[in-house]
């Protein structure tokens, strides 16, 4: 039930903003990919009104948090990878 609830948070997220890509994070995610994941690309697509964009796991990992502070410092739209 939880994974429901999940992908109708992103769902909402889509439907908002109408993103290309989801990148998903955190310990709860990076711990339990499947767990998590799984879910979420499953029954989003069932609330999603706009096109359903790539949903995956950030490749940063635990490093997330230190380039949205270095983005956010340095006022950049988007940090080049």
């Amino acid at each position: 039930e939880a994974g429901r609830y999940n992908a109708m948070g992103v769902a909402n997220v889509i439907n908002v903003y109408d993103p290309s890509l989801i990148t998903l994070g955190g310990s709860v995610v990076l711990n339990n990919v499947e767990l998590v994941l799984e879910p979420i690309r499953r029954e989003a697509p069932s609330y999603v009104i706009n096109r359903m964009p790539e949903i995956k796991v950030t490749p940063l990992k635990d490093d997330i948090v230190l380039y949205g502070a270095v983005a956010l410092a340095l006022g950049l739209e988007k940090l080049p990878l």
